[in-house]
């Protein structure tokens, strides 16, 4: 492992990072209430930044939160002409897993003329808000959802960089993104391998937790 390093001494750098839950959503350096409940605050977040992909109105909750925290993590970074497409990764976890979402599909069949319904049975397994993401941005490279407690985000810095290391990515989508009905929470940041820009700073636990720690100030 050591020569694996010494070969890619290249430094890992938090590029931008996006927050939501039901008090704020902070982009990077900005932030802005988050509106209402979860429904109507995470459908107006998708029209004040006037985004166009219509599946959206088909996913669950906990896609919706994902794939929102993503797209304000990586607006404007042109990461499709900057990356090849296998060299972006993207690792999450959550707590619930795809409980929401479970208990939505129970209560369709619960009832003696139940139809199930395959578009709330479709993403009864958590990983598939991971899909929704690498789907619309063109992710191939590693990917995974594991599930936890609570976020550790050492864990999480440790995955990342050993992909890095061992050359496997370029860049990655990582975080925490949880949701149980009206309880949820994402941090994702984006994070990328090279020379470090002024400003911006070294990715592991300790600079996260610094700047998630600003944002409640």
């Amino acid at each position: 492992m050591l020569e694996l390093y010494l070969k890619n001494m290249s430094e890992i750098f938090i590029t931008s990072h996006c927050s939501i839950n039901k008090n704020s959503v902070v982009v990077n350096e900005k932030q802005r209430p988050f509106v209402g409940d979860f429904s109507s605050g995470i459908r107006n977040i998708y029209q004040y930044e006037s985004i166009k992909y219509p599946k959206f109105f088909k996913m669950d909750n906990l896609s919706k939160l994902a794939f929102i925290a993503a797209e304000l993590a990586l607006s404007g970074l042109d990461i499709k002409k900057r990356y090849e497409s296998d060299k972006i990764g993207l690792i999450l976890m959550c707590s619930n897993s795809s409980l929401d979402t479970d208990c939505r599909y129970f209560e369709s069949i619960s009832n003696e003329n139940y139809y199930p319904s395959p578009g709330i049975f479709v993403y009864t397994l958590p990983n598939l808000m991971a899909g929704e993401i690498c789907i619309r941005h063109n992710f191939k490279g590693e990917n995974t959802v594991f599930i936890n407690d609570q976020c550790d985000w050492k864990f999480i810095s440790e995955i990342v960089e050993f992909l890095m290391i061992t050359s496997k990515i370029d860049a990655c989508l990582c975080g925490w993104c949880d949701l149980f009905l009206e309880d949820f929470a994402t941090d994702l940041f984006f994070v990328e391998k090279g020379d470090q820009p002024v400003g911006k700073k070294i990715f592991n636990s300790a600079n996260i937790l610094k700047i998630l720690d600003l944002q409640h100030l």
